[in-house]
Parts: structure tokens; sequence; C-alpha cells
């Protein structure tokens, strides 16, 4: 047996160093076969030039040409637009990262099995055969093969240059920017420092008081950035007003600098000078609460922005001629370079990052300011929920009145969810990771698990004695471990192994009822797990045996070792079956008490 993948109606198989489509063999290079190959197997990060001469060159001396010819090829052997990529992305300055959709199968000696799953996904299907017994699901040992699936998603990621910020003010009383050091900025005018999200905030006062000063290393050209800061304001005065602007010393109407801001009905703003390349937000912020601001830019070949208003996307654009920020890093907070109106409101903790944070990286940000707890567990203390899995996008409203904990939803059509951390009061991207919640644990929550006209279903469950992921990290395959308790809008419940990853029981509710909310509790205690449905036990097949307590066995410690329990615990969302194409999962009231 080997391994191939199912990229676009093209099968790759390592096995036999092919390329086919369909029954036919379609040709290409031996050293852009291997970059291809190379570029799948670690596309859950970037890949440099110099990893991708190492890997297929070995000790042969080549130049980058070398590679850039392999990626025109695999890009035309995709029909890949360059400037709209679906399949190889360019990463300016750093590499390559393969971003199309692969479905990874096992072939024999005849080729590719007929059965493939979605990404990163494989599932053997040997038995159909099931019979029930009441409440509970029995099936002979072939039909737990069914559910044997195997995913490769997101290994933990070391802390990278880019989720750290390369310059940040504070502004806890004073004007000064960390920027690979303490270097101190001036006041102009008059500012007060009343408390902010983290510690104090600037407030300006006058009619043309900022603050300014000159730092190294900003996002320059059409550089990748990210710029983030809290603001509290009731007025932009009629006048568009920065929140921090950087670039050349003095305006300029070549865009050279680049400002995140609000306009003149105060939706959020990020541009170029001059409004070269503007996009502006949809909601007024003039409401005289906080709100978390970030806009991304992602630089050639998309030249795509996008701007986030309190860790949830506004809008999205393109920047149709790039960026051409100014070699210099002067920089202002609270008005714009050269001249401007004086922002009106409450600034606090502004950062640049050099590199587009992605969308649950940017949601942790606000999480992480948020004042209020998310979830408090009973003998351990205070936790918030930051997102997980690369497209992971969840919406998190102010908890209810008589709710235990905020209520979590799945904010798209693929796998999401939640993994608790204890608050970070720096909040670092860095620090900000699961928490060990423990090995022992009553685990409770009640799912909406909807189903469409077409029969797409969705799932959703608690895991536990998982890794400790960061943000946008997924918690499957990989380096993980742990397990998933997975309720089905099938009325299908089973027990997934995260790593290797597997199904290790299921059982099937009869008369399921997808539309209204149902009450899921596990119990992890030991060596096994029990499950409760609205308050009934449930009873598994496990091997083709009826069992209440179902074996949880850390089979990731190896030999060898794959996994790393961490003793983190959150939330899953998928569509198992139908990625991509239905979500709309709920989680409310969740709980997690230790068990002694």
């Amino acid at each position: 047996m080997g391994t191939a993948f199912q990229v676009a109606g093209l099968t790759i198989d390592t096995r036999a160093h092919s390329v086919r489509r369909g029954d036919q063999e379609v040709h290409l290079r031996n050293k852009t076969y291997e970059v291809l190959v190379y570029l799948i197997h670690h596309r859950d990060q970037v890949v440099s030039k110099r990893e991708l001469n190492e890997a297929v060159w070995k000790d042969t001396v080549v130049t980058d040409d070398a590679v850039i010819r392999c990626i025109l090829e695999i890009r035309r052997l995709f029909g890949d637009d360059p400037k709209n990529p679906s399949f190889v992305r360019n990463i300016p300055r750093i590499g390559y990262r393969f971003v199309g959709p692969v479905e990874q199968v096992e072939v024999n000696g005849e080729g590719a099995s007929r059965d493939p799953v979605p990404d990163h996904l494989e599932t053997r299907s040997l038995s159909p055969r099931r019979r029930w017994l009441k409440f509970v699901a029995l099936a002979a040992p072939a039909t737990l093969l069914a559910g044997l699936w195997l995913i490769r998603v997101d290994s933990p990621r070391a802390r990278s240059p880019g989720t750290v910020p390369i310059a940040r003010w504070r502004l806890d009383g004073n004007a000064d920017l960390e920027n690979g050091g303490r270097i101190p900025g001036k006041v102009v005018g008059q500012a007060r420092w009343p408390k902010g999200v983290l510690g104090n905030a600037l407030d300006l006062v006058g009619t043309d008081s900022h603050m300014a000063g000159e730092g190294s290393g900003f996002p320059q050209g059409n550089a990748p950035r990210t710029l983030s800061a809290w603001v509290r304001t009731g007025t932009t005065v009629g006048d568009l007003t920065a929140i921090l602007e950087y670039g050349t010393h003095a305006p300029s109407e070549s865009g050279r600098n680049f400002y995140l801001g609000l306009w003149l009905d105060g939706t959020a703003l990020l541009a170029s000078s001059w409004e070269i390349s503007r996009l502006p937000g949809a909601s007024r912020l003039l409401d005289d609460r906080w709100h978390h601001l970030a806009g991304a830019y992602y630089g050639a070949p998309e030249n795509l922005a996008v701007l986030y208003v309190d860790g949830a996307e506004e809008a999205r654009t393109q920047f149709p001629k790039g960026l051409v920020t100014g070699p210099g890093s002067h920089w202002r907070i609270g008005s714009m370079i050269g001249t401007g109106t004086t922002f009106r409101g409450e600034i606090d903790d502004v950062r640049i990052y050099a590199g587009a944070l992605n969308a649950p990286q940017v949601q942790a940000l606000y999480r992480c300011g948020q004042p209020v707890p998310d979830l408090t567990i009973r003998g351990a203390g205070e936790y918030k929920y930051f997102p997980i899995f690369p497209l992971g996008c969840v919406a998190i409203p102010e908890p209810s009145p008589g709710e235990a904990s905020s209520t979590v939803i799945n904010g798209n059509q693929d796998y999401s969810g939640i993994q608790l951390s204890e608050a970070d009061r720096d909040c670092d991207l860095g620090k900000i990771r699961g928490a060990n919640i423990g090995q022992d644990l009553r685990l409770r929550v009640q799912l909406l698990v909807p189903r469409d006209a077409e029969g797409r279903v969705t799932q959703a469950g608690p895991y536990f004695r998982a890794r400790s992921a960061f943000p946008g990290d997924g918690v499957i395959g990989g380096t993980a471990a742990g397990f998933w308790v997975m309720l089905s809008s099938t009325g299908d419940v089973q027990v997934r192994r995260l790593n290797p990853a597997s199904t290790v029981a299921h059982a099937q509710i009869p008369d399921f009822d997808a539309f209204r909310f149902h009450d899921l509790t596990a119990e992890a205690r030991g060596g096994h797990v029990r499950v409760w449905i609205d308050g009934a036990p449930i009873t598994f097949d496990v091997a083709g045996q009826p069992e209440v307590a179902v074996p949880i066995l850390p089979v990731w410690d190896g030999p060898p070792k794959v996994g790393n329990n961490g003793g983190a615990a959150g939330l899953i969302f998928a569509a198992v079956y139908h990625r991509r194409q239905i979500g709309g999962q709920k989680a409310r009231n969740f709980s997690i008490e230790l068990l002694r």
C-alpha cells in the first residue's frame, strides 16, 4: 500500500511516481513532480526556495530559476492563475504554499482506491450491514471500520516571526515604541491616559494633538503587513481621522504612507495615503464603546486586503496596483502625517505585524481583550475561547443572563471550533494557546447540529486530552492527541480519536431531531469515556461489542510517539461529509467539571 493525492481531477501517486488524469498518464518532469509532492506533503506551511533546493536537488547546486521553472510547470498543470492562485500561492520573500483542495487516499499495485474523502481525510468503507437494538447501535466489526478516518490537519506551528509585532505602542502613560527595543516617541500637544483595554489608553486633548516618532523595519513597498488597535470614540468631527499612519515624513500623493483609521461616517478604514488604495468597513463605530480594528494586507500576487472589526471580517478587496509604502519609518498616532484632524476618543495597544494575520489570529487578539471570561471552571480558573483550524471562524456573542458560558456559533462551512486558554494579559499571539485543563473531566454542552433539505449534515461536540494549540492551528493529525465526542445531525454519535485519527466507537439515536438543541455529556475518567445524550446513557458499538464505557487509549504515545497530550479541551464543528457546503452549528451552556 502507498499514498496518493487527488487534486483537481489529477491523481498524484507517490508509489508509482506518476500523475494521472483518469486512466491517462500526465507527463511531468521528475524535478517538477518532486517539488509538487513536497509542497503537498507540507501544505500546512510555507516552504522556502532554500528548503525546496535542499529537499529536491540535495547536494546539487542550482539557482532559484530551477525552482521557479518547476512552480510555473505546476501552475500550468492545474491551469492556475498566479495573480489569483487556487493551488500554489507565492508568499513574497518567503516561499510557496500549496493551497488547493487535496484528497488523500491509499493505493495498492492497481492504483488509487475508489473512495476518496475530503481534504486530509481518508475513509475505508467495508460493509454497510447494521443491526439496531433500541437506543443502542450494534454493528459487525467490518462496520466499525467504515467509521475509520485518517486526517492530517495542521501540526502545531512554532512561534513564527509573523505572530510577533515588529512595532507596538502600549500607550500606558507614555509615547514609547517597542521596536526591537524601546524607542521614545513624543506627544505633540496634550494627552490624558485613562484606563484602556490593556492597561492605560491615549486620549488626545485639543485640535492639533498627536503622537509622533520614528522606528525601523516597518513593512515597505508592497510587503505583507497587519495593523491593529483598540479604539473608543463617539465622533469623527465629520472628518477622516487616523489611528496610526506610517511611511514617509511628509504626506504624499503617490500613496507612500499607509494607515488605519476612521472614515467620515465612523466606519473603519485601511488605506494608503491620499486613498490611492482604500478599504472601508461597514459598521459605524461611534458608540463610545471599545472596538478592536485590524487591517491585514497579503502583498503580491493577490494584493488582497482584509479589514476586521471586533474579530470579524467586515470587508475585503484587492488593491489593483498594490502598495508603494515609502522606505521611511516615520509614524504618527492620532492624526495623519503632516496634517489632519485629531482623533476624538481613546486609542490603546497599537501594533504593526510584518505579515498578514489570518482570521483566527485576529479573532484571538479580540477575544483576549474581552473583560469577561468565556468559561469558569470550578477549582481551575477562568478561561477565554480562541478559534482553531486555519479557516476556523466562530461567532461568540455576549453571554445572555442565565447562560453558563458564552455561546459559540460556527461561522463558516468547514472545520472550526474553539480551545480554552488562560487569559494572557499581554495578548501575545505566541502565548495565547490551549490551557492544560486536566485529564479526567465531565464536559457538558447543548448542541444544535442542523441539516438541510438536500440531506447535507453537520457535526459538533467536545474534545479533550488534546494538544495545546495556537490560534488557527488544527487539532487533528500531525502531532495532535485526544478524543472528540461527535454528534451528527443524523443522530449518529461517535467517539473519535484525533491522532492517529480513527472512529473507536459509534451509536445511533433513532428519530433524532436535528432542529433543536440536544444536551451532550461526556465523562472521561481514566482509560474510558461515557456519554449521555439528553440524559440517556449511550451504549456504543466498540469492535462489534456493546459498551457503555468506551476505551480511550493514548495510541499517540506509540511507539512511535506521534502526538502530545497537553490536557487541552474545547469544541469542534465540522461537516465531515459535506465540507464547504453547510454550517450553522451552535454550542451553548458549555461547562467542564474536574473529576477527582
